[in-house]
Protein backbone atom coordinates (compact mmCIF):
# COMPACT_ATOMS: atom_id res chain seq x y z
CA UNK A 1 0.00 0.00 0.00
CA UNK A 2 1.33 3.39 -1.00
CA UNK A 3 1.01 6.30 1.35
CA UNK A 4 0.35 9.67 -0.19
CA UNK A 5 1.67 12.82 1.31
CA UNK A 6 0.13 16.21 0.77
CA UNK A 7 2.46 18.04 -1.61
CA UNK A 8 0.15 20.95 -2.25
CA UNK A 9 1.37 24.37 -1.30
CA UNK A 10 0.02 25.67 1.99
CA UNK A 11 -3.02 27.86 1.69
CA UNK A 12 -2.17 31.53 1.57
CA UNK A 13 -3.32 33.48 4.55
CA UNK A 14 -5.09 36.75 4.11
CA UNK A 15 -2.69 39.65 4.41
CA UNK A 16 -3.03 41.88 7.40
CA UNK A 17 -3.26 45.62 7.00
CA UNK A 18 0.39 45.96 7.94
CA UNK A 19 1.57 43.42 5.35
CA UNK A 20 -0.92 44.14 2.57
CA UNK A 21 0.91 45.00 -0.61
CA UNK A 22 0.16 47.55 -3.27
CA UNK A 23 -0.13 46.58 -6.93
CA UNK A 24 3.61 47.27 -7.20
CA UNK A 25 4.27 44.78 -4.39
CA UNK A 26 5.27 47.28 -1.72
CA UNK A 27 3.70 46.67 1.72
CA UNK A 28 1.45 49.53 2.78
CA UNK A 29 3.26 49.79 6.10
CA UNK A 30 6.49 50.57 4.25
CA UNK A 31 4.70 53.40 2.47
CA UNK A 32 3.83 55.03 5.78
CA UNK A 33 0.26 53.81 6.24
CA UNK A 34 -0.89 52.80 9.70
CA UNK A 35 -2.60 49.44 10.25
CA UNK A 36 -5.96 51.21 10.45
CA UNK A 37 -5.36 53.10 7.19
CA UNK A 38 -4.23 49.90 5.49
CA UNK A 39 -7.39 48.12 6.56
CA UNK A 40 -9.52 51.00 5.27
CA UNK A 41 -7.71 50.93 1.92
CA UNK A 42 -8.17 47.17 1.64
CA UNK A 43 -11.87 47.52 2.35
CA UNK A 44 -12.19 50.29 -0.21
CA UNK A 45 -10.38 48.21 -2.83
CA UNK A 46 -12.61 45.17 -2.20
CA UNK A 47 -15.73 47.33 -2.55
CA UNK A 48 -14.39 48.85 -5.79
CA UNK A 49 -13.54 45.45 -7.28
CA UNK A 50 -17.02 44.15 -6.45
CA UNK A 51 -18.56 47.16 -8.19
CA UNK A 52 -20.07 48.67 -5.06
CA UNK A 53 -18.51 52.08 -5.71
CA UNK A 54 -20.01 52.74 -9.11
CA UNK A 55 -22.57 55.20 -7.81
CA UNK A 56 -22.12 58.74 -9.02
CA UNK A 57 -21.83 61.47 -6.42
CA UNK A 58 -24.38 64.27 -6.27
CA UNK A 59 -21.64 66.76 -7.18
CA UNK A 60 -20.81 64.78 -10.32
CA UNK A 61 -24.48 64.64 -11.32
CA UNK A 62 -24.78 68.41 -10.87
CA UNK A 63 -21.72 68.97 -13.05
CA UNK A 64 -23.17 66.70 -15.75
CA UNK A 65 -26.43 68.66 -15.64
CA UNK A 66 -24.62 71.99 -15.87
CA UNK A 67 -22.64 70.66 -18.85
CA UNK A 68 -25.89 69.59 -20.52
CA UNK A 69 -27.38 73.06 -19.93
CA UNK A 70 -24.35 74.72 -21.55
CA UNK A 71 -24.30 72.29 -24.49
CA UNK A 72 -27.98 72.98 -25.19
CA UNK A 73 -27.65 76.75 -24.90
CA UNK A 74 -29.70 77.05 -21.74
CA UNK A 75 -26.83 78.33 -19.59
CA UNK A 76 -24.22 80.87 -20.65
CA UNK A 77 -21.80 83.35 -19.14
CA UNK A 78 -23.88 86.26 -20.42
CA UNK A 79 -27.03 87.85 -19.08
CA UNK A 80 -29.96 88.05 -21.49
CA UNK A 81 -31.09 91.41 -20.17
CA UNK A 82 -28.84 93.73 -18.26
CA UNK A 83 -31.04 95.87 -15.99
CA UNK A 84 -29.98 99.51 -15.99
CA UNK A 85 -27.10 100.04 -13.63
CA UNK A 86 -26.78 96.38 -12.59
CA UNK A 87 -23.20 96.02 -13.79
CA UNK A 88 -22.03 99.36 -12.50
CA UNK A 89 -24.05 99.39 -9.28
CA UNK A 90 -21.04 99.02 -7.02
CA UNK A 91 -18.76 101.37 -8.91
Amino acid sequence: MTTRTNTAAPAATAPTAATAATAAGTPLSELGFSAREGAALQSLRRRYVRGELNEISIEHRRLEFARWLVQHGRLTDYLADDPAGARGAGQ
